[in-house]
């Protein structure tokens, strides 16, 4: 397998081929799938619309008019909803949103299951509210690998004493109102959203080399 990097109109491309195959991603935005060609075919699998430009779009930005091609992943809705009291945007948030959301999101846990306060409310701001538009830079990868150790690891403290009963109450972005109609939405369906949201990305990164 031969991985390579590039730049295109400011945006990290990263190819995976191997004698068969030639992939491109591009993790800044979301993990998009840009192209799948097969070498021996010498046929390209997925359509991309010529008359678009490859960049990095603000949160919220209308999907079907800014349609590239390739793959996305619509995490973790389809049309426009308000899922667990977010506001989520139309075909989610990861078509638009750079790898550095995971500690962000993992970190809102900490409040919404009533465990304590965000550990770092800055990266939410930075990565999920407006991650184009905040004006600041990202903030570097030994930075942001504390920071993801860090919330790992708090949440994991809280996990192993949580009590068994406790996981199928209320969290606390539904109303008691609302939740005595739906009590399926409790904590342990926040954790299983996220996991499933996490395990994506995992995926995605295990065709990053190890630096």
């Amino acid at each position: 397998m031969i991985l390579t990097d590039e730049i295109k109109v400011n945006v990290r491309i990263i190819n995976i081929e191997n004698d068969f195959l030639k992939c491109s991603v591009a993790p800044a935005l979301g993990g998009k799938i840009i192209n799948v060609y097969n070498k021996q075919l010498q046929k390209e699998f997925l359509w991309k619309n010529e008359k678009l430009s490859l960049k990095q779009l603000e949160r919220g930005a209308d999907y079907d008019s800014n349609f590239y091609g390739g793959i996305d992943e619509l995490i973790p809705n389809d049309i426009p909803e308000n899922i667990d009291g977010i506001d989520d945007p139309d075909h989610g948030e990861l078509w638009t949103t750079p790898f550095g959301h995971l500690t962000a999101v993992n970190d809102r846990i900490i409040p919404i299951l009533n465990l304590g306060d965000q550990l770092y409310p800055q990266l939410y701001e930075i990565f999920v509210v407006m991650p184009d538009k905040s004006g600041q830079k990202f903030p570097p990868v030994a930075e942001l690998k504390t920071c993801w150790k860090n919330v790992t690891e708090t949440l994991r403290r809280y996990f192993n004493h949580m009590p068994v009963n406790e996981w199928f109450t209320r969290h606390m972005s539904i109303s008691e109102e609302d939740f005595a109609k739906e009590p399926h939405r409790n904590k342990l369906n926040i954790v299983i959203n996220r996991t499933n949201l996490q395990s994506y990305h995992m995926g995605q990164l295990a065709y990053l080399q190890q630096k």
